[in-house]
């Protein structure tokens, strides 16, 4: 979320809005298995997911695997 906060005010230059952080993303309650039933977990287990409608507007950015060399 502050990864969002910092691309509206610092690249985009808006303020922060729920509607577009909820355009792009989707939030998942982790669930349990009980008793052949699905339950939402009590405590704290909630991801954050890009929403599969917007995977393919993201550029593909290919990283290093070692960062062997950085500070020359």
């Amino acid at each position: 979320m502050a990864a969002f906060v910092a691309l509206c005010e610092g690249f985009l230059g808006i303020d922060p809005h729920f509607n577009l952080w909820r355009d792009f993303f989707t939030v998942s309650l982790l669930k349990r298995r009980i008793g052949g039933k699905e339950v939402s977990v009590l405590m704290g287990c909630a991801s954050i997911h890009l929403r599969h409608t917007r995977v393919s507007g993201y550029l593909l950015m290919h990283l290093l695997t070692s960062n062997k060399g950085w500070h020359s």
